[in-house]
């Protein structure tokens, strides 16, 4: 029996170590963040971005907020900044999305868009054309005629910022985007550009990057690598969008190695609410009966239901009371034990009250009685307890002594002989 005891204490034992071993290697891989994609906010290695996220939550006057909503499903903020970090090409351009006309309407209700591309890490040989949705051009020359043609169709591009007339006539529409090219060294930084503001830094560190060819005015160049565009800004309605080319700069690495502070609170504005969107990585929230009850704070009322569903369960496993049948053949023993009620009530006078001094209980209870016969009180309880004088303790008879006491009480009602 010990044998047993001991072998079910060292297997309970060894599953408490490994369930607690386990819990520790999943909290150190989702502390490190490292099971959530690039330039993540809950990413906490080199790649992810959540210094730059627990950094804006910290300053006074700045809310930094994680939107596990899809984007067409965000309400329109003017003193909202949107940060889109790590977000591909294709997935920007895709049809099957509605993307640039969301992040169109979003800028012109007044919020500022900050879109930040990934870098080499998507097919770097794309065409530039394909990526924006448009057919890859072939390297055939054509005639002069078809030339002109095809710069005045890329020139002539709309105001996509203004109230768009047609479903593909967007922001997108006015911006090239290039791949990134094996030619550009990683210690290549960004330079500012010379129409840019003096407040930012001349330079900071990038990586290799997509780079942006502007197709319309509107846009303006703020830093470019190897002459080639790398964040630009461009103002729509009330708001603007911002592209850069490599969401390096608001990685964790970037911001211990080389942090570029100016650039950062440019890239944030002059708005208090600083929004991450992190749908377009695949984390997603469903609104399901535990994310309702982690909004409303409804943990006391689930703990209370569990209260009283353990109260329930142990009342019918375990009654307070005895149960019916258990009562009922308590009963039937003492029916046939020979004892009914009348016969138990008997029972217990006679072991309560001695037959010798039963007379004198019954004297004392009628004058403590205040509803006295017709004759004086004072006199009546007299006579009594002289006739219970008269005899002696050990030959009194109760039933004897009952009829004497009846008798002289004889004017009281209900007290026959």
């Amino acid at each position: 029996m010990r044998r047993n005891a001991g072998s079910i204490l060292v297997v309970l034992l060894a599953g408490g170590l490994l369930l607690a071993g386990l819990a520790r290697l999943f909290a150190n891989r989702f502390a490190a963040g490292d099971v959530y994609p690039p330039y993540s906010t809950l990413r906490a290695d080199p790649l992810g971005s959540r210094a730059f996220y627990e950094a804006l939550d910290r300053l006074a006057g700045l809310t930094a907020e994680r939107s596990l909503q899809p984007l067409d499903r965000l309400e329109a903020d003017p003193s909202a900044t949107l940060f889109i970090l790590g977000w591909t090409p294709p997935s920007l351009v895709s049809t099957a999305t509605n993307m640039p006309h969301r992040i169109q309407a979003l800028a012109r209700d007044g919020a500022r868009v900050v879109i930040a591309l990934s870098g080499s890490a998507f097919a770097k040989d794309a065409d530039a054309g394909a990526c924006c949705g448009r057919e890859p051009k072939a390297d055939t020359p054509g005639t002069e005629a078809e030339t002109e043609a095809e710069t005045e169709a890329d020139g002539a591009v709309a105001n996509a910022c203004e109230p768009a007339s047609a479903v593909g006539d967007t922001w997108l529409n006015e911006v090239r985007l290039q791949p990134p090219s094996n030619a550009d060294s990683a210690e290549t930084p960004a330079v500012r550009h010379a129409t840019a503001g003096a407040a930012l830094p001349a330079e900071i560190a990038w990586r290799d990057s997509w780079t942006f060819e502007p197709l319309h005015e509107a846009w303006s160049v703020v830093y470019e690598r190897n002459g080639r565009p790398v964040a630009i800004e461009r103002d729509c309605g009330r708001g603007s969008i911002v592209l850069c080319g490599n969401s390096f700069p608001l990685c964790n690495e970037a911001l211990w190695r080389s942090r570029a502070t100016p650039f950062l609170v440019w890239l944030v504005g002059d708005n208090s609410r600083a929004l991450f969107l992190e749908s377009h990585h695949g984390l997603t929230e469903d609104i399901g009966v535990m994310a309702l009850v982690r909004r409303f704070r409804l943990h006391g009322a689930l703990a209370g239901l569990a209260l009283l569903t353990a109260l329930f369960v142990w009342q019918q496993s375990a009654p307070l009371i005895p149960a019916l049948r258990a009562r009922r053949k308590n009963e039937e023993d003492i029916a046939m034990m020979g004892h009914d009620m009348h016969s138990g009530f008997v029972s217990l006078l006679k072991r309560s009250v001695p037959a010798q001094t039963l007379a004198a209980a019954c004297v004392d209870v009628w004058a403590a009685d205040q509803r006295l016969p017709t004759l004086s009180g004072a006199a009546a309880e007299t006579r009594l307890r002289r006739q219970l004088k008269k005899t002696d303790e050990r030959m009194r008879d109760p039933v004897v002594l009952y009829r004497a006491l009846c008798a002289l009480t004889r004017e009281k009602k209900g007290c026959e002989p």
